[in-house]
């Protein structure tokens, strides 16, 4: 069981890391354009222009709900530092609590998501943005080394 939620929480990060790590945004904080989503993940996945409208509207719905989730927990937040000042213990383990709830929110989201996207891609696909992600995520790693080094 838990290598299938693994492989489906891999799924959705890939899945999201691959269509939003390079579609352009017109402002900070707004949406990717539908279109260009659908046109890259048509390109580099092969997927067919229906599938790929399903699955970027399935990754902009969960983009959408997961931003509302980190807005409510930036106020459970400040919440929790407002009831730590003034030593509110009920304060505290209500924002506590709430930040823990959220968390499952997410994760939940998380798995969902995965799990749609999954239904739409095939294994060559999965691999394809699998090697995708690992190749960024080395890139990542070598500007960081890079600049430590300066």
């Amino acid at each position: 069981m838990k290598s299938i939620v693994k492989g489906s929480l891999l799924t959705l990060t890939l899945a999201g890391g691959f269509l939003f790590g390079t579609v352009s945004l017109a402002e900070p904080g707004q949406q990717p354009d539908p279109s260009a989503m659908v046109q890259r993940l048509t390109e580099k996945l092969g997927l067919e222009d229906a599938t790929a409208e399903i699955v970027a509207s399935t990754l902009l719905d969960a983009r959408k709900q997961k931003q509302a989730l980190r807005t409510e927990a930036k106020e459970q937040v400040k919440s929790l530092h407002t009831a730590v000042e003034s030593g509110n213990k009920k304060g505290m383990i209500s924002a506590m609590n709430s930040l823990e709830d959220i968390k499952d929110e997410l994760d939940s989201l998380k798995e969902e998501t995965a799990s749609t996207v999954k239904s739409y891609l095939t294994v060559e696909q999965q691999a394809k943005m699998t090697l995708h992600h690992i190749h960024k995520r080395h890139r990542k790693k070598q500007r960081a080394r890079d600049r430590q080094q300066r």
